[in-house]
């Protein structure tokens, strides 16, 4: 009886080489599967950074795909033009659009407005984006009166622009301020009203009155 039992417990539990061979097998193939993971998440890693990269580089345009007359418009950016970035690169196609939509007398104003620009100094060209700023920031009716009151000065003759400039460079801090809050809210009574009292009054009489009237004087 006892020789039976030893035999069936022996024949039931597996040799211990064997055991450790089974052993040895389930650890390299938990290695091989921590091995495939971890290259699976480097590669993850990695496409994380080049894809944004990829999809940039899809979206560049080679500067023999821009069409003739934005080439030659933009021929001095040609030697540097595929280290510019897509937001760049863009940019300047649409710069290059619109300058192609001009008028020949469209594109003098233009050219003249670059120079005026290259003259300033860095102060008045922070000033001037700051009140490009502002006056994106405002609601579309407000920018659409103070784009109908530039078109209005820009129709003046020269002396009256002078005399314009030179009343509002006199003014101080507060009467400015007043005339700008005056032009974006004031409404179309408002403004008819005031060119009325205003009418054939001299320079003087006018800044009492648009004194008065803003300031509340």
């Amino acid at each position: 009886m006892i020789p039976i039992m030893a035999g069936l417990i022996l024949s039931a539990c597996p040799p211990r080489p064997w055991m450790e061979m089974q052993s040895v097998r389930r650890r390299r193939r938990v290695m091989r599967i921590t091995k495939h993971q971890r290259i699976f998440l480097v590669l993850t890693v990695i496409s994380s950074f080049l894809l944004p990269v990829a999809a940039k580089l899809s979206l560049a345009k080679p500067f023999n795909e821009l069409n003739a007359d934005q080439q030659q418009v933009l021929q001095r950016f040609e030697p540097q033009w595929d280290t510019l970035s897509v937001e760049r690169q863009s940019m300047l196609e649409r710069g290059a659009d619109r300058w192609l939509s001009m008028t020949p007398d469209q594109r003098q104003r233009a050219q003249q407005r670059l120079e005026q620009w290259r003259n300033l100094s860095e102060d008045e060209r922070e000033q001037i984006r700051q009140r490009f700023n502002r006056f994106r920031s405002l609601e579309p009716e407000q920018r659409r009166r103070l784009s109908n009151s530039y078109e209005r000065f820009k129709n003046l003759s020269p002396e009256r622009k002078a005399r314009l400039r030179q009343q509002w460079q006199s003014l101080s801090a507060e009467e400015r301020a007043a005339q700008r809050e005056w032009l974006l809210n004031a409404t179309q009574a408002e403004r008819r009203e005031l060119r009325r009292k205003l009418k054939g009054l001299s320079e003087e009489q006018r800044r009492e009155v648009i004194r008065n009237e803003l300031l509340g004087r």
